[in-house]
C-alpha cells in the first residue's frame, strides 16, 4: 500500500505537540501550554494525569532530535535538571506518541 503525502512528510514539532494534546485531552488528561516570556526555559507542556501526577513535556523538531540533550538552550538544560533535582518527571522528545506512552495514556 502506498503513502499518502501527508505521512511522507515529516510533522512539525507544532503539530506533533497539537496531536499529544488532543489525544491527552481525550483520555482525561490536563494539558497547559507553558509560554510567554515568564515561562522561557520551561518544557512545552505541563501535563497532570487524572489521578493528579504532574509531568512535563518538551518537543524538539521531528528528525533533528537524536539524543535528550539535542536542541536544548542552556536555559531550558538547567530548567529540566532542576525539575528533574526537584524529583519532576520529564520527557524531552520528538514524537506525540512517545509522549502519550510517557505519561501513560498509551
Amino acid at each position: 500500500m502506498q503513502k499518502t503525502l501527508a505521512e511522507l512528510v515529516p510533522k512539525t514539532e507544532a503539530e506533533e505537540e497539537a496531536t499529544f494534546v488532543r489525544k491527552a485531552r481525550a483520555r482525561g488528561f490536563l494539558c497547559r501550554k507553558l509560554n510567554g516570556p515568564s515561562y522561557r526555559g520551561w518544557p512545552d507542556e505541563l501535563v497532570v494525569s487524572p489521578q493528579g501526577v504532574v509531568t512535563f513535556i518538551e518537543f524538539k523538531r521531528p528528525g533533528k532530535y537524536k539524543s535528550p540533550s539535542d536542541g536544548l538552550s542552556a536555559n531550558q538544560a538547567e530548567i529540566i535538571a532542576k525539575l528533574r533535582a526537584n524529583s519532576c518527571e520529564v520527557l524531552v522528545t520528538d514524537s506525540a506518541n512517545d509522549a502519550l506512552r510517557f505519561i501513560g495514556a498509551l
